[in-house]
């Protein structure tokens, strides 16, 4: 997956071509812009940017997309981490 986290000012979203995970972009891009709206602070807005690319990141490797996340794929993703 080529995605990765841009930041303009105090504005951070995911960017890159994402073979089968572009709806997943978008809905991550619009919960960064929800975050910032809600005057979150740039370190907290950086740290979900690169947490969110890391789980797009897992999703893929399993098939799977944001809308099919079911509460087992969390547990699995905190495994896969470790």
């Amino acid at each position: 997956m080529a995605l990765r986290v841009t930041s303009d000012a105090d504005v951070f979203g995911l960017a890159g071509e994402a073979a089968g995970q572009r709806e997943d972009v978008v809905l991550v891009n619009r919960f960064l812009a929800h975050l910032k709206a809600r005057n979150f602070a740039r370190a907290t807005l950086r740290a979900y940017a690169y947490d969110l690319l890391n789980f797009l990141r897992f999703l893929a490797g399993q098939g799977a997309t944001l809308a099919a996340v079911r509460p087992a794929d969390l547990f699995d993703y905190l495994d896969w981490q470790a």
